[in-house]
């Protein structure tokens, strides 16, 4: 049996997400570095204990945001059935991963892009890559190069975000489906088979 959580509990949650909402509609709109606490509470209309009771600092708020996008891609990840051969199901993530990145084309500029934070951008980064070498422990040891985990974790993770980057930014013209076969094929170095 799930526990209704209290009237206080709600409010204290729709607060929460109000902060949030503000935050990302702030960051979206000037970018990491022109956004304050300040801006935050006032655009919200609540006061910076408010915001304190709920965050840290604008650091924590921001990586909240970019946690709760990675979560959705996480749980889109998870879906792509596992008894799938391993080429399949890696072309399968990739394709995700990158109509993922499509919807949330603002939020992965502001992150990565030209304007984005690099300090954000490199936590983000350090994250993907661990969520890459976990991946990458399952993976049969012929299929992979004889390379240490980690570089090829970052390789492709870096990879990918700058491949995402230079799409979102430059060549639009392309499908999720279409950038994640390239980007199979430069990696794979044939493309996906379908399945």
């Amino acid at each position: 049996m799930t526990i209704q959580p209290n009237r206080f509990e709600r409010r204290k949650q729709r607060t929460r997400r109000l902060l949030l909402d503000t935050a990302r509609a702030l960051l979206l709109e000037r970018g990491y570095d022109a956004i304050t606490v300040q801006e935050i509470t006032d655009r919200a209309d609540l006061g910076r204990g408010t915001f304190y009771v709920h965050f840290k600092d604008k650091e924590e708020i921001i990586w909240t945001l970019v946690q709760e996008n990675v979560d959705e891609l996480d749980a889109k990840i998870e879906e792509i059935a596992p008894g799938r051969p391993l080429e399949q199901r890696i072309y399968g993530i990739w394709r995700v991963t990158f109509a993922h990145f499509q919807a949330n084309r603002d939020l992965v500029l502001v992150v990565f892009g030209k304007q984005g934070h690099i300090g954000l951008a490199n936590r983000l980064h350090d994250y993907f890559v661990e969520l890459m070498i976990n991946d990458l422990r399952v993976v049969p040891a012929e299929t992979l190069l004889p390379l240490p985990i980690d570089y090829t974790a970052n390789y492709l993770v870096g990879a990918q975000m700058r491949i995402a980057v230079w799409w979102l930014e430059h060549a639009p013209q392309y499908t999720p489906d279409q950038i994640a076969a390239m980007f199979y094929q430069m990696t794979i170095h044939h493309l996906p088979t379908e399945g």
